[in-house]
Protein backbone atom coordinates (compact mmCIF):
# COMPACT_ATOMS: atom_id res chain seq x y z
CA UNK A 1 0.00 0.00 0.00
CA UNK A 2 1.50 3.48 -0.88
CA UNK A 3 -0.08 6.25 1.04
CA UNK A 4 1.90 8.95 -0.49
CA UNK A 5 -1.21 8.89 -3.27
CA UNK A 6 -3.85 9.03 -0.86
CA UNK A 7 -4.06 12.82 -0.87
CA UNK A 8 -4.64 13.15 -4.19
CA UNK A 9 -7.25 10.02 -4.49
CA UNK A 10 -9.47 11.37 -1.39
CA UNK A 11 -9.32 15.22 -2.73
CA UNK A 12 -9.80 14.47 -6.40
CA UNK A 13 -12.94 11.79 -5.79
CA UNK A 14 -14.61 13.88 -2.83
CA UNK A 15 -13.33 17.43 -2.60
CA UNK A 16 -12.44 18.01 -6.22
CA UNK A 17 -13.31 21.94 -6.60
CA UNK A 18 -10.73 22.26 -4.05
CA UNK A 19 -7.56 23.96 -5.27
CA UNK A 20 -4.40 22.39 -5.28
CA UNK A 21 -2.57 25.25 -6.70
CA UNK A 22 -2.41 28.78 -7.84
CA UNK A 23 0.39 29.22 -10.23
CA UNK A 24 0.92 33.18 -11.81
CA UNK A 25 3.29 32.96 -14.80
CA UNK A 26 3.60 36.93 -16.28
CA UNK A 27 0.84 37.96 -14.11
CA UNK A 28 -2.03 35.32 -15.39
CA UNK A 29 -3.40 33.48 -12.66
CA UNK A 30 -4.33 29.94 -13.50
CA UNK A 31 -6.07 27.47 -10.89
CA UNK A 32 -5.38 23.87 -10.38
CA UNK A 33 -7.92 22.40 -8.67
CA UNK A 34 -7.64 18.30 -6.82
CA UNK A 35 -9.86 17.11 -9.67
CA UNK A 36 -7.47 19.31 -12.25
CA UNK A 37 -4.09 18.10 -11.05
CA UNK A 38 -5.18 13.82 -11.34
CA UNK A 39 -6.89 14.09 -14.74
CA UNK A 40 -3.63 16.56 -16.31
CA UNK A 41 -1.08 13.60 -14.05
CA UNK A 42 -3.33 10.86 -15.78
CA UNK A 43 -2.95 12.42 -19.10
CA UNK A 44 1.23 12.43 -18.28
CA UNK A 45 1.44 9.43 -17.35
CA UNK A 46 -0.46 7.94 -20.91
CA UNK A 47 2.16 10.62 -22.97
CA UNK A 48 5.02 9.18 -20.69
CA UNK A 49 3.99 5.12 -21.54
CA UNK A 50 3.13 5.58 -25.43
CA UNK A 51 6.84 7.14 -25.58
CA UNK A 52 8.15 4.24 -24.00
CA UNK A 53 8.75 4.81 -20.22
CA UNK A 54 8.30 1.59 -18.22
CA UNK A 55 8.70 1.04 -14.53
CA UNK A 56 11.93 2.19 -12.97
CA UNK A 57 12.76 4.97 -16.26
CA UNK A 58 14.06 7.93 -15.41
CA UNK A 59 12.30 10.82 -16.86
CA UNK A 60 13.71 14.21 -16.49
CA UNK A 61 11.82 17.22 -16.35
CA UNK A 62 13.21 20.62 -17.64
CA UNK A 63 10.30 23.22 -17.41
CA UNK A 64 10.06 26.87 -16.93
CA UNK A 65 7.47 27.98 -14.31
CA UNK A 66 4.30 26.75 -15.97
CA UNK A 67 1.18 25.12 -14.61
CA UNK A 68 2.29 22.19 -16.48
CA UNK A 69 5.41 21.18 -13.86
CA UNK A 70 2.98 20.02 -11.21
CA UNK A 71 1.11 17.21 -13.34
CA UNK A 72 4.69 16.19 -15.44
CA UNK A 73 6.13 15.16 -12.18
CA UNK A 74 2.88 13.38 -10.84
CA UNK A 75 2.51 11.80 -13.51
CA UNK A 76 5.44 9.80 -14.13
CA UNK A 77 5.27 8.86 -10.48
CA UNK A 78 1.80 7.69 -11.44
CA UNK A 79 3.26 5.80 -14.93
CA UNK A 80 5.85 3.60 -12.43
CA UNK A 81 8.82 6.12 -13.68
CA UNK A 82 11.32 8.28 -11.34
CA UNK A 83 11.14 11.89 -12.09
CA UNK A 84 13.95 14.17 -11.61
CA UNK A 85 13.76 18.21 -12.17
CA UNK A 86 16.33 19.83 -13.75
CA UNK A 87 17.61 23.49 -13.98
CA UNK A 88 16.76 25.08 -17.58
CA UNK A 89 19.57 27.45 -19.05
CA UNK A 90 19.57 30.65 -17.79
CA UNK A 91 21.02 33.99 -19.51
CA UNK A 92 23.05 34.63 -16.57
CA UNK A 93 24.89 31.32 -16.44
CA UNK A 94 27.92 29.99 -18.20
CA UNK A 95 26.51 28.11 -21.73
CA UNK A 96 29.21 25.35 -22.47
CA UNK A 97 29.22 24.83 -18.28
CA UNK A 98 25.46 23.95 -18.21
CA UNK A 99 25.80 21.82 -21.11
CA UNK A 100 28.72 20.19 -20.52
CA UNK A 101 26.77 19.37 -16.73
CA UNK A 102 24.02 18.08 -18.14
CA UNK A 103 24.97 16.17 -20.83
CA UNK A 104 26.75 13.89 -18.03
CA UNK A 105 23.81 13.89 -15.73
CA UNK A 106 21.79 12.53 -18.87
CA UNK A 107 24.60 9.40 -19.33
CA UNK A 108 24.59 8.95 -15.55
CA UNK A 109 20.83 8.38 -15.13
CA UNK A 110 20.31 6.42 -18.55
CA UNK A 111 17.15 8.98 -18.89
CA UNK A 112 14.56 7.64 -20.66
CA UNK A 113 12.60 10.12 -21.46
CA UNK A 114 13.43 14.59 -21.08
CA UNK A 115 10.68 16.58 -20.99
CA UNK A 116 10.72 19.78 -21.67
CA UNK A 117 9.76 23.45 -23.80
CA UNK A 118 9.49 23.27 -27.55
CA UNK A 119 12.51 25.66 -27.78
CA UNK A 120 14.73 23.94 -25.46
CA UNK A 121 14.01 20.53 -26.88
CA UNK A 122 15.42 22.00 -30.25
CA UNK A 123 18.53 23.06 -28.27
CA UNK A 124 19.02 19.77 -26.72
CA UNK A 125 18.73 17.80 -29.90
CA UNK A 126 21.48 20.19 -31.56
CA UNK A 127 23.56 20.53 -28.43
CA UNK A 128 24.13 16.94 -27.67
CA UNK A 129 24.30 13.50 -29.43
CA UNK A 130 23.98 9.70 -29.32
CA UNK A 131 21.83 11.20 -26.08
CA UNK A 132 19.46 7.86 -25.99
CA UNK A 133 16.96 9.46 -24.40
CA UNK A 134 13.52 10.54 -25.87
CA UNK A 135 13.09 14.45 -26.20
CA UNK A 136 9.23 15.53 -25.91
CA UNK A 137 7.52 18.96 -25.33
CA UNK A 138 5.14 19.05 -22.55
CA UNK A 139 2.52 20.58 -24.67
CA UNK A 140 2.29 17.55 -26.62
CA UNK A 141 0.74 15.87 -23.88
CA UNK A 142 -2.76 18.23 -24.13
CA UNK A 143 -4.92 16.01 -25.51
CA UNK A 144 -3.71 12.77 -24.76
CA UNK A 145 -6.31 10.35 -23.10
CA UNK A 146 -5.41 9.56 -19.50
CA UNK A 147 -4.81 6.43 -18.56
CA UNK A 148 -6.94 4.11 -15.61
CA UNK A 149 -5.12 3.62 -12.56
CA UNK A 150 -5.89 1.84 -9.16
CA UNK A 151 -5.07 1.52 -6.24
CA UNK A 152 -3.59 -1.60 -7.15
CA UNK A 153 -1.76 -0.38 -9.95
CA UNK A 154 0.44 2.32 -7.68
CA UNK A 155 3.49 2.26 -7.52
CA UNK A 156 4.84 0.12 -4.21
CA UNK A 157 6.40 2.34 -1.27
CA UNK A 158 9.60 0.40 -1.34
CA UNK A 159 9.85 1.88 -5.05
CA UNK A 160 12.31 4.71 -5.82
CA UNK A 161 10.17 7.58 -6.05
CA UNK A 162 12.21 10.46 -7.17
CA UNK A 163 15.83 11.34 -7.67
CA UNK A 164 16.76 15.15 -6.26
CA UNK A 165 19.65 16.33 -7.63
CA UNK A 166 22.35 17.98 -5.61
CA UNK A 167 22.63 22.11 -6.85
CA UNK A 168 26.48 21.44 -7.82
CA UNK A 169 28.50 23.75 -6.09
CA UNK A 170 30.88 21.75 -6.74
CA UNK A 171 31.64 18.66 -9.26
CA UNK A 172 28.96 16.75 -11.16
CA UNK A 173 25.27 16.93 -9.42
CA UNK A 174 24.46 13.62 -7.76
CA UNK A 175 20.98 12.27 -7.90
CA UNK A 176 19.93 11.39 -4.23
CA UNK A 177 17.54 8.40 -4.23
CA UNK A 178 14.76 8.70 -2.48
CA UNK A 179 11.54 6.25 -2.17
CA UNK A 180 8.23 6.54 -1.07
CA UNK A 181 8.55 5.45 1.96
CA UNK A 182 11.49 7.69 3.36
CA UNK A 183 9.48 10.77 1.57
CA UNK A 184 6.40 9.64 3.74
CA UNK A 185 8.04 9.23 6.78
CA UNK A 186 10.00 12.76 6.46
CA UNK A 187 6.51 14.39 5.52
CA UNK A 188 4.52 12.63 8.25
CA UNK A 189 7.79 13.56 10.77
CA UNK A 190 7.72 17.35 9.54
CA UNK A 191 4.42 17.56 10.11
CA UNK A 192 4.72 16.96 13.69
CA UNK A 193 7.30 19.18 13.86
CA UNK A 194 5.88 22.27 12.34
CA UNK A 195 2.69 21.08 14.42
CA UNK A 196 0.02 21.05 11.86
CA UNK A 197 -1.80 18.16 10.16
CA UNK A 198 -3.35 17.21 7.20
CA UNK A 199 -6.88 18.96 8.35
CA UNK A 200 -4.97 21.91 9.08
CA UNK A 201 -5.68 25.04 6.86
CA UNK A 202 -2.31 25.69 5.18
CA UNK A 203 -1.50 28.17 2.62
CA UNK A 204 2.21 27.64 0.90
CA UNK A 205 3.11 31.07 -0.60
CA UNK A 206 6.54 30.15 -2.72
CA UNK A 207 9.13 31.26 -5.31
CA UNK A 208 11.47 28.49 -5.31
CA UNK A 209 12.26 26.09 -8.09
CA UNK A 210 11.52 23.02 -7.72
CA UNK A 211 14.93 21.48 -8.77
CA UNK A 212 15.78 22.56 -5.33
CA UNK A 213 15.27 20.48 -2.47
CA UNK A 214 13.08 22.82 -0.37
CA UNK A 215 11.37 23.72 -3.35
CA UNK A 216 10.15 20.50 -4.37
CA UNK A 217 9.97 18.85 -0.64
CA UNK A 218 8.50 21.69 1.46
CA UNK A 219 6.48 23.89 -1.38
CA UNK A 220 5.89 20.63 -3.12
CA UNK A 221 5.53 17.34 -2.01
CA UNK A 222 4.65 18.46 1.43
CA UNK A 223 1.13 20.19 0.23
CA UNK A 224 0.90 17.01 -1.89
CA UNK A 225 1.24 14.81 0.51
CA UNK A 226 -0.76 16.57 3.41
CA UNK A 227 -3.43 18.35 0.91
CA UNK A 228 -2.40 21.97 1.47
CA UNK A 229 -2.52 24.89 -0.95
CA UNK A 230 0.25 26.12 -2.98
CA UNK A 231 0.04 29.64 -4.17
CA UNK A 232 3.39 29.82 -6.41
CA UNK A 233 4.89 32.61 -8.45
CA UNK A 234 8.21 32.25 -10.87
CA UNK A 235 11.68 32.79 -9.31
CA UNK A 236 12.47 34.87 -11.82
CA UNK A 237 9.82 37.02 -11.44
CA UNK A 238 10.23 37.30 -7.61
CA UNK A 239 14.06 38.38 -8.16
CA UNK A 240 13.15 41.54 -10.29
CA UNK A 241 9.90 42.26 -8.22
CA UNK A 242 10.02 40.89 -5.00
CA UNK A 243 7.01 42.55 -3.35
CA UNK A 244 5.34 40.14 -5.41
CA UNK A 245 5.70 37.78 -2.76
CA UNK A 246 4.16 39.96 -0.36
CA UNK A 247 0.92 40.53 -3.10
CA UNK A 248 0.31 36.38 -3.21
CA UNK A 249 0.37 36.11 0.78
CA UNK A 250 -1.85 38.82 1.29
CA UNK A 251 -4.25 37.95 -1.42
CA UNK A 252 -4.35 34.66 -0.68
CA UNK A 253 -3.88 34.74 3.01
CA UNK A 254 -0.64 32.63 3.27
CA UNK A 255 0.22 30.55 6.41
CA UNK A 256 3.88 29.72 5.67
CA UNK A 257 7.19 30.40 3.47
CA UNK A 258 10.08 28.75 3.08
CA UNK A 259 12.94 31.04 2.43
CA UNK A 260 17.05 30.60 2.22
CA UNK A 261 18.96 33.04 4.56
CA UNK A 262 19.98 35.91 1.40
CA UNK A 263 15.84 36.09 0.72
CA UNK A 264 15.19 37.63 4.26
CA UNK A 265 17.90 40.39 3.05
CA UNK A 266 17.17 40.59 -0.29
CA UNK A 267 13.43 41.90 0.77
CA UNK A 268 14.47 43.89 3.15
CA UNK A 269 16.53 45.96 0.45
CA UNK A 270 14.19 45.68 -2.53
CA UNK A 271 10.82 46.00 -1.27
CA UNK A 272 9.66 49.54 -2.36
CA UNK A 273 9.76 51.46 1.16
CA UNK A 274 6.34 52.98 -0.37
CA UNK A 275 4.88 49.95 -0.15
CA UNK A 276 2.27 48.15 2.19
CA UNK A 277 1.24 44.85 2.58
CA UNK A 278 -0.97 42.60 5.07
CA UNK A 279 1.40 39.95 5.86
CA UNK A 280 -0.61 38.91 9.79
CA UNK A 281 -1.64 35.45 8.31
CA UNK A 282 1.64 34.21 8.14
CA UNK A 283 2.41 31.47 11.00
CA UNK A 284 5.85 30.96 9.75
CA UNK A 285 8.70 32.05 7.57
CA UNK A 286 11.25 29.51 7.63
CA UNK A 287 15.07 29.88 7.24
CA UNK A 288 16.47 27.03 5.66
CA UNK A 289 18.98 26.01 2.89
CA UNK A 290 22.11 28.28 4.43
CA UNK A 291 23.32 28.93 7.66
CA UNK A 292 20.86 31.08 9.35
CA UNK A 293 21.49 34.28 10.19
CA UNK A 294 19.77 36.11 13.49
CA UNK A 295 21.15 39.24 11.72
CA UNK A 296 18.62 38.43 9.04
CA UNK A 297 15.68 37.94 11.22
CA UNK A 298 16.23 41.40 12.95
CA UNK A 299 16.38 43.41 9.69
CA UNK A 300 13.93 41.27 8.80
CA UNK A 301 11.36 42.08 11.41
CA UNK A 302 12.70 45.89 11.54
CA UNK A 303 11.27 46.29 8.27
CA UNK A 304 7.93 44.38 8.50
CA UNK A 305 6.64 43.93 11.87
CA UNK A 306 3.99 47.44 10.66
CA UNK A 307 2.97 44.52 7.62
CA UNK A 308 1.86 42.36 10.70
CA UNK A 309 4.71 40.08 10.74
CA UNK A 310 5.35 38.23 14.62
CA UNK A 311 8.39 37.87 15.56
CA UNK A 312 7.44 34.50 16.74
CA UNK A 313 7.02 33.26 12.78
CA UNK A 314 10.58 33.38 12.20
CA UNK A 315 11.75 29.93 12.25
CA UNK A 316 14.64 27.85 11.28
CA UNK A 317 15.07 24.34 9.58
CA UNK A 318 18.38 22.22 9.08
CA UNK A 319 17.63 19.93 5.79
CA UNK A 320 19.02 18.45 3.18
CA UNK A 321 18.16 16.38 -0.08
CA UNK A 322 19.84 12.94 1.43
CA UNK A 323 17.46 13.43 4.64
CA UNK A 324 14.21 13.88 2.11
CA UNK A 325 14.38 17.54 3.08
CA UNK A 326 14.12 18.38 7.08
CA UNK A 327 17.00 17.39 9.71
CA UNK A 328 15.62 19.62 12.47
CA UNK A 329 13.02 22.29 12.90
CA UNK A 330 12.81 25.23 15.26
CA UNK A 331 9.74 25.25 17.76
CA UNK A 332 7.09 26.99 15.69
CA UNK A 333 5.46 29.97 18.20
CA UNK A 334 8.67 30.37 19.75
CA UNK A 335 11.97 32.57 18.92
CA UNK A 336 14.21 30.12 18.01
CA UNK A 337 17.76 30.39 20.52
CA UNK A 338 20.70 32.82 19.54
CA UNK A 339 24.03 32.46 20.79
CA UNK A 340 26.69 35.07 21.15
CA UNK A 341 29.90 32.39 20.97
CA UNK A 342 33.80 33.37 21.29
CA UNK A 343 35.10 33.45 18.02
CA UNK A 344 38.72 32.85 18.55
CA UNK A 345 38.01 29.87 20.91
CA UNK A 346 35.89 27.94 18.52
CA UNK A 347 38.50 28.89 15.39
CA UNK A 348 41.42 27.44 17.58
CA UNK A 349 39.91 24.80 19.74
CA UNK A 350 36.46 24.09 18.14
CA UNK A 351 34.90 24.88 21.88
CA UNK A 352 31.82 26.77 22.55
CA UNK A 353 32.38 29.54 24.89
CA UNK A 354 29.26 31.19 25.19
CA UNK A 355 29.44 35.24 25.94
CA UNK A 356 26.80 37.13 27.29
CA UNK A 357 25.42 39.93 25.05
CA UNK A 358 26.89 42.72 26.39
CA UNK A 359 30.46 41.35 25.82
CA UNK A 360 30.32 40.11 22.42
CA UNK A 361 32.48 42.45 20.80
CA UNK A 362 34.64 42.15 17.36
CA UNK A 363 35.86 38.95 18.47
CA UNK A 364 32.51 36.93 18.77
CA UNK A 365 30.14 35.79 16.11
CA UNK A 366 26.20 34.70 16.62
CA UNK A 367 24.92 31.48 15.96
CA UNK A 368 21.32 30.77 15.50
CA UNK A 369 19.65 27.36 16.94
CA UNK A 370 18.41 25.37 14.12
CA UNK A 371 16.20 23.66 16.43
CA UNK A 372 15.79 20.07 17.88
CA UNK A 373 16.22 16.73 15.11
CA UNK A 374 13.13 15.61 13.64
CA UNK A 375 11.19 12.47 14.98
CA UNK A 376 13.22 9.65 12.98
CA UNK A 377 16.09 10.73 13.07
CA UNK A 378 19.62 11.48 15.20
CA UNK A 379 22.17 14.14 14.82
CA UNK A 380 25.86 13.07 16.07
CA UNK A 381 29.47 15.47 15.63
CA UNK A 382 32.25 13.72 14.97
CA UNK A 383 35.83 15.48 15.14
CA UNK A 384 39.10 13.38 14.04
CA UNK A 385 37.67 10.33 14.56
CA UNK A 386 35.88 11.08 17.87
CA UNK A 387 32.51 11.31 18.77
CA UNK A 388 31.78 14.86 20.40
CA UNK A 389 30.14 16.15 23.38
CA UNK A 390 27.48 19.25 23.89
CA UNK A 391 29.32 22.44 22.62
CA UNK A 392 32.02 20.98 20.84
CA UNK A 393 32.55 21.45 17.03
CA UNK A 394 32.56 18.75 14.58
CA UNK A 395 31.12 17.61 10.91
CA UNK A 396 27.41 16.72 11.19
CA UNK A 397 26.43 12.98 11.06
CA UNK A 398 22.60 11.46 10.62
CA UNK A 399 21.16 8.41 10.86
CA UNK A 400 17.51 7.59 10.47
CA UNK A 401 14.65 6.49 9.07
CA UNK A 402 14.02 8.62 5.93
CA UNK A 403 17.92 8.89 4.97
CA UNK A 404 18.33 8.76 0.84
CA UNK A 405 19.03 5.51 -0.64
CA UNK A 406 22.36 6.51 -2.11
CA UNK A 407 23.28 8.66 -4.97
CA UNK A 408 22.08 6.89 -8.51
CA UNK A 409 24.75 5.31 -10.13
CA UNK A 410 27.94 5.84 -8.04
CA UNK A 411 28.31 3.44 -5.61
CA UNK A 412 31.67 4.79 -4.51
CA UNK A 413 30.54 8.59 -3.92
CA UNK A 414 27.48 6.22 -1.49
CA UNK A 415 29.95 4.28 0.24
CA UNK A 416 32.59 7.40 1.14
CA UNK A 417 29.31 9.60 2.45
CA UNK A 418 29.22 6.82 5.54
CA UNK A 419 31.13 6.73 8.97
CA UNK A 420 29.84 3.76 10.04
CA UNK A 421 26.10 3.85 9.79
CA UNK A 422 26.48 7.22 9.88
CA UNK A 423 25.86 9.82 6.67
CA UNK A 424 28.49 12.46 6.71
CA UNK A 425 26.64 16.01 5.72
CA UNK A 426 29.87 18.09 5.30
CA UNK A 427 28.32 20.33 7.32
CA UNK A 428 30.48 21.76 10.46
CA UNK A 429 27.91 22.44 13.75
CA UNK A 430 27.35 21.46 17.70
CA UNK A 431 24.39 20.47 19.43
CA UNK A 432 23.68 21.98 22.41
CA UNK A 433 20.43 21.36 24.78
CA UNK A 434 19.07 19.13 22.13
CA UNK A 435 18.92 21.32 19.23
CA UNK A 436 21.66 21.98 16.38
CA UNK A 437 23.56 24.67 15.23
CA UNK A 438 25.57 24.92 11.86
CA UNK A 439 28.35 27.11 11.86
CA UNK A 440 29.77 26.16 8.21
CA UNK A 441 30.94 23.90 5.53
CA UNK A 442 34.11 21.53 5.57
CA UNK A 443 35.09 22.09 2.64
CA UNK A 444 34.23 25.82 3.07
CA UNK A 445 37.21 25.90 5.65
CA UNK A 446 40.36 28.50 4.99
CA UNK A 447 43.37 27.60 6.38
CA UNK A 448 45.74 30.31 6.83
CA UNK A 449 48.54 29.91 9.22
CA UNK A 450 46.84 27.50 11.19
CA UNK A 451 43.76 30.03 11.59
CA UNK A 452 40.23 27.72 10.65
CA UNK A 453 38.19 30.22 9.05
CA UNK A 454 35.00 29.62 7.51
CA UNK A 455 34.48 31.02 3.93
CA UNK A 456 31.09 32.54 4.37
CA UNK A 457 32.20 34.61 7.36
CA UNK A 458 34.90 36.23 5.01
CA UNK A 459 32.05 36.52 2.48
CA UNK A 460 29.64 38.15 5.04
CA UNK A 461 31.73 40.61 6.34
CA UNK A 462 32.40 41.32 2.28
CA UNK A 463 29.13 41.68 1.78
CA UNK A 464 28.85 44.72 4.55
CA UNK A 465 31.40 46.86 3.12
CA UNK A 466 29.88 50.01 1.27
CA UNK A 467 30.38 49.44 -2.92
CA UNK A 468 30.35 46.18 -2.86
CA UNK A 469 27.21 44.69 -4.47
CA UNK A 470 25.56 42.78 -1.94
CA UNK A 471 25.77 38.74 -2.28
CA UNK A 472 27.83 38.96 -4.77
CA UNK A 473 31.25 38.14 -3.19
CA UNK A 474 33.43 34.88 -2.58
CA UNK A 475 36.23 33.83 -0.89
CA UNK A 476 38.41 30.80 -1.16
CA UNK A 477 41.70 29.23 0.11
CA UNK A 478 44.70 28.48 -2.40
CA UNK A 479 47.62 26.95 -1.29
CA UNK A 480 51.07 28.89 -1.99
CA UNK A 481 53.68 26.39 -1.65
CA UNK A 482 56.34 29.41 -0.49
CA UNK A 483 54.48 29.76 2.60
CA UNK A 484 53.38 26.25 3.61
CA UNK A 485 49.96 27.46 4.18
CA UNK A 486 46.75 28.97 2.37
CA UNK A 487 46.42 32.23 1.07
CA UNK A 488 43.05 34.21 1.48
CA UNK A 489 41.22 35.16 -1.98
CA UNK A 490 38.44 37.65 -2.63
CA UNK A 491 36.54 38.52 -5.67
CA UNK A 492 33.51 40.59 -5.39
CA UNK A 493 31.28 42.25 -7.67
CA UNK A 494 31.78 46.26 -7.45
CA UNK A 495 28.16 48.49 -7.48
CA UNK A 496 29.67 50.90 -9.35
CA UNK A 497 29.05 54.00 -6.66
CA UNK A 498 32.66 54.14 -5.43
CA UNK A 499 36.81 53.87 -6.40
CA UNK A 500 38.04 50.37 -6.84
CA UNK A 501 41.01 51.75 -3.92
CA UNK A 502 38.35 53.02 -1.75
CA UNK A 503 36.59 49.27 -1.70
CA UNK A 504 39.86 47.35 -1.81
CA UNK A 505 40.99 49.77 1.38
CA UNK A 506 38.66 49.07 3.21
CA UNK A 507 37.68 45.26 2.67
CA UNK A 508 41.36 44.99 3.91
CA UNK A 509 40.34 46.65 7.24
CA UNK A 510 37.32 44.91 7.87
CA UNK A 511 38.90 41.36 7.01
CA UNK A 512 42.29 42.59 9.25
CA UNK A 513 39.57 43.21 12.19
CA UNK A 514 37.65 40.62 12.07
CA UNK A 515 39.55 37.95 11.30
CA UNK A 516 43.32 39.34 12.15
CA UNK A 517 44.08 38.03 8.73
CA UNK A 518 45.02 40.50 5.42
CA UNK A 519 43.71 38.79 2.03
CA UNK A 520 46.39 37.95 -0.22
CA UNK A 521 44.38 39.30 -3.21
CA UNK A 522 41.31 41.24 -3.91
CA UNK A 523 39.84 41.28 -7.22
CA UNK A 524 37.11 43.62 -8.07
CA UNK A 525 34.71 42.35 -11.08
CA UNK A 526 31.95 43.95 -12.71
CA UNK A 527 28.70 42.75 -12.41
CA UNK A 528 27.66 39.14 -13.07
CA UNK A 529 31.22 37.88 -13.26
CA UNK A 530 30.75 35.43 -10.40
CA UNK A 531 29.33 32.26 -11.53
CA UNK A 532 26.18 31.14 -9.16
CA UNK A 533 24.88 27.57 -8.85
CA UNK A 534 21.10 27.17 -9.82
CA UNK A 535 19.77 27.23 -6.45
CA UNK A 536 21.19 30.93 -6.02
CA UNK A 537 23.99 29.86 -3.95
CA UNK A 538 27.63 31.18 -5.03
CA UNK A 539 29.88 28.16 -6.64
CA UNK A 540 32.72 28.36 -4.71
CA UNK A 541 34.61 25.74 -6.98
CA UNK A 542 33.59 27.18 -10.66
CA UNK A 543 34.65 30.73 -9.39
CA UNK A 544 38.09 29.83 -8.28
CA UNK A 545 38.58 28.06 -11.60
CA UNK A 546 37.48 30.85 -13.14
CA UNK A 547 39.96 33.42 -10.88
CA UNK A 548 42.59 31.43 -12.04
CA UNK A 549 42.35 31.30 -15.29
CA UNK A 550 42.01 35.14 -15.54
CA UNK A 551 44.80 35.64 -13.47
Amino acid sequence: MNIFFDQLLKKAQHQSSNIFCEVWVDDVRTVITWADLLHRSLQFASFYRQNGAINGDIVCIILKHHPDIYPAFIGAMLAGAVPSFLPFPTPKQDKESYWSTHEKVFARTNAKLIVTYAELKEQIESRIVNLGASILDHADAHGVEPIMIGRNDLPPSSQLALLQHSSGTTGLKKGVMLTYDAITRQLTSYQQALNITHDTDVKIATWLPLYHDMGLIACFMLPFFSGYHILSIDAFDWTARPAKLFEIVETGRATHMWLPNFAFNHLVRAVPRRASHDLSSLQAIIDCSEPCKQESFDKFIERFSAFGVERTALQTCYAMAESVFAVSQSDTGKIPRSLWIDAPELRSSGVVRILNEPDAKADAIRVLSSGPPLDGIEIAILKDGAFMPDGRTGEVLLRGSFMFSGYFNDEETSKNSYHEQWYKTGDVGFMLDGEIYITGRLKDIIIVNGKNIHAHDIEETVNQVSGIKPGRAVAFGMYDEVVGSEKLIIVAERDGAHEDQEIITSLNSAITANFGITPSDIRLVAEGWLVKTTSGKIGRGENMTKYKQKT
